[in-house]
This record gives C-alpha cells, structure tokens and sequence, in this order.
C-alpha cells in the first residue's frame, strides 16, 4: 500500500492501526514515545477494553473512547484523535479521563484502589496557547505548584504546531508527530518502523 495516499488521522484508519491486538506492538510504541516512559515506567504490554463506557444512570452519556486499554503498570489510558475543532476538547477529555476513573472503583473497595488514568489526546488543530505542540494538565496547586495526585494526566498534542525537522534530530514523539502531521515520506516512514498496514 502506498502510505502517501492515506491520512493517519483518519478515524477509522488510526483506529484499523492502534486499537487491533495483533498490532498492539505499535501502540505500545506510541503510548511510550508520546509519554517519555523510561525503562523504569515502560510500558511492555496493554489490555484493549470495550470503547463504550455504559452510564451508571439510565439518561446518562454513553463515552464511546477511540482506543482504551490498560496498560502494563497499572494505569487507564485512553488515545483520542479529533481532527475538527468543536470547541469542546478542554470538557471533553475531562469527561472521558472522569468515566474511566470513576468506574475503575467497584462498589465496596477502598479509594485507594482508584486507578491512575491518562487521556492522550491528538489533534488535528491548534487549541492551546503554547506554541510547543505537546502539554500536559494534571491538578496542581496555583500558588506552589506543588501536584495533588499522579491519578490525572491529561495530554495533548497539537499536530500543527509540530515543526519538522531531520530524522537524526527528532526525539520518537517527534517522528510520531511527523507521521501523524503527514510529513514523512515512505522512506523516512520505513525508517522510524512506523509503517503498520
């Protein structure tokens, strides 16, 4: 398949790549790359979880997640991408970061055995006012900065805002964020061993 002809973000195509057992080797890559884990917090196996997360109520919101899966240290993570800017994101990926947090405690366990979770958020526009394309949100506190919990990581990348550079010089992050923003071509592609399909 010529991989020029074909948008990585495109739904259906990024989900075809990421979110299949048999290719999970990929997203194991992406997951560690897009969050800087090191050998000490690396992720070297995921659990893909049903994308549709059932309301506790009736009349409540169904999350349909893009890519949900467990990760090998213990923690929910969930990869969205949104290629349109429906002004939405900031509550958006709050509300999905709170479904998987929320359901993680069975009725009766202790709080301490609410899990960790991570929403990695890819965009297709620019909605944050740094100019870097990645950020990372967690709860801080405003006059310290002092960080409540590690439980809530929210990131995300602004595909627009990458600026390409050579291969050489590109951390993994960035040669994912060249693949994503279209900007490699086959060769640099079968370079980076990103090429799945």
């Amino acid at each position: 398949m010529e991989i020029e002809r074909y948008n990585p973000m495109n739904d259906v195509l990024f989900k075809f790549v990421f979110g299949k057992e048999e290719r999970k080797y990929i997203t194991i890559d992406l997951i560690n790359s897009m969050l800087d884990r090191k050998e000490e917090n690396k992720v070297v196996d995921i659990t893909f979880k049903n994308v549709e997360m059932i309301p506790l109520e009736i009349e409540g919101k169904l999350t349909r997640l893009d890519i949900f899966c467990i990760l090998s240290t213990g923690e929910n993570l969930d990869i969205e991408i949104q290629v349109i800017n429906q002004q939405n994101m900031g509550r958006r990926t709050l509300y999905y970061w709170a479904q998987m947090y929320l359901l993680s405690l069975k009725r009766g366990e202790d709080y301490i055995k609410l899990i960790p979770t991570i929403t990695i958020n890819l965009l297709n526009y620019s909605f944050l006012p740094q100019e870097e394309p990645h950020a990372m949100y967690g709860i801080y506190n405003t006059a310290n900065g002092h960080r409540l919990t590690q439980d809530l990581e929210l990131h995300f990348f602004e595909i627009p805002k990458f600026k390409k550079k050579p291969l050489s010089k590109m951390t993994k992050a960035e040669k994912w964020l060249a693949y994503f923003a279209s900007q490699t071509d086959k060769e640099e592609a079968d370079k980076m061993g990103e090429v799945a399909i």
